[in-house]
């Protein structure tokens, strides 16, 4: 088949690189100069178990964590856009953490989710050992506890993890600081959650590594490509999509859309109401005077603030 992506993050590139080793005819379509330029390019790498990262699952964040309208306070937030859609979205989201926490039990998405996690994990690292990938990958995740009862309301997601054989050791304070050295004294902090499994790698990294194993395979990137809208196809159509500044639209067998919250620009045309918004975050940056006061553990976080 003659298939067109939409997008070449990291799941663009992904799917280009399974489609074009399937021996399918594969181009795709990015807006910016190369790929992993948006929310590939900056985000934390962290690998699973994806129970525990913070927006996996409404209900296993704080109050004080949770998605935020548009502002200026330094938490994750809601991005611009259609304003009804994302307090649709938010009321969502919220609903579903109430009814997580009501029923104090895991539920069949969490479960689905987290063997989607381990399977795309497993995928991901037989392909960095088949061509011989070094995206910086380090093994081991601390999820910081800072009372026991963030402990229980991570309860569900344990439970799911568990069912999965997704493995897990829960830290006392002492235990966790021996683990990672560099928790300041004066962090409040009643224990830790170990993932061993789990671990961190350079995302922007990974994916441009994936590209050239994908154009190996003979998929086709087209940057610079602004895609503005698309046709559907089946019933004997045939799919198309228009570039910006070019005229006429470009046929395809199928096209696969991987533009993020960006696809639901797309999509809504076409009577397809994805539910996706834009969510932002916050990352930094900053040199050490001395190694030793980086992080032992690759990839640590705190369920509370």
């Amino acid at each position: 088949m003659n298939i067109a992506i939409v997008g070449a993050g990291s799941i663009g590139v992904a799917t280009a690189h399974a489609l074009a080793q399937a021996g399918h005819e594969v181009t795709v379509y990015e807006r910016h100069g190369t790929a992993a330029e948006e929310a590939s390019f900056g985000h934390a790498g962290w690998l699973g178990p994806s129970l525990l990262q913070p927006w996996s699952v409404p209900g296993l964040s704080t109050a004080e964590r949770s998605p935020s309208l548009p502002g200026r306070q330094a938490l994750p937030r809601l991005g611009p856009g259609n304003l009804a859609a994302q307090l649709r979205w938010l009321w969502q989201w919220r609903q579903a953490g109430r009814q997580l926490r009501k029923g104090n039990v895991p539920t069949a998405a969490m479960a689905a989710l987290e063997a989607l996690t381990q399977r795309s994990q497993q995928f991901q690292q037989s392909l960095w050992r088949q061509w011989e990938f070094d995206p910086e990958y380090v093994a081991g995740s601390l999820v910081l506890l800072g009372s026991e009862a963030e402990h229980e309301q991570l309860k569900p997601a344990l439970d799911a993890l568990a069912e999965a054989g997704t493995r897990c050791e829960a830290l006392d304070a002492a235990q966790t600081r021996l683990r990672e050295p560099a928790l300041g004294e004066e962090t409040t902090l009643a224990g830790a959650l170990y993932f061993p499994q789990a671990g961190a790698a350079n995302g922007r990294l990974a994916t441009l590594m994936q590209r050239q194993a994908a154009q190996s395979a003979g998929a086709r990137f087209e940057t610079q490509r602004l895609v503005q809208r698309l046709q559907p196809g089946g019933a004997g159509r045939t799919a198309r999509l228009q570039l910006l500044g070019e005229d006429p639209p470009r046929s395809h067998d199928a096209i696969v859309v991987c533009a993020g919250a960006e696809a639901a620009n797309l999509l809504t045309p076409l009577g397809l109401r994805p539910p996706m918004i834009a969510l932002h975050g916050y990352g930094v940056s900053a040199p050490l005077r001395e190694q030793g006061y980086a992080p032992a553990t690759p990839s640590w976080t705190g369920v509370s603030r």
